[in-house]
């Protein structure tokens, strides 16, 4: 529901409840940002290494171009935490806002 109030943390009265509450919300904002990356920016998902399982495979952002011929080449290498692509920091986004 969405609503013009600050996330709430302590919603629960169980710690582990609101810690899982909070880890659901952070994967949620992970696909939404995920979307508006490949929507808004046009950036594609090149799964690494081609033609791996999806068990054994990852993936980047690219442009359209993706990396045949670039005349700059620029990489963005996130955290080894929760926060993904696209994220500076996921309680700024939680806590504050995505604006």
């Amino acid at each position: 529901k969405l609503t013009d109030k600050g996330f709430d943390f302590n919603i629960y009265t169980n710690a582990t409840e609101n810690q899982e509450h909070y880890e659901a919300l952070g994967e949620h904002i992970t696909e939404w940002v995920y979307e508006r990356l490949e929507q808004k920016v046009g950036l594609k998902r090149l799964v690494l290494p081609e033609g791996a399982p999806p068990e054994e495979a990852s993936f980047v952002f690219c442009t359209q171009e993706r990396l045949e011929r670039p005349k700059k080449l620029l990489v963005l290498i996130h955290g080894s935490g929760v926060v993904r692509a696209g994220q500076w920091a996921r309680s700024l986004i939680i806590n504050h806002s995505l604006d």
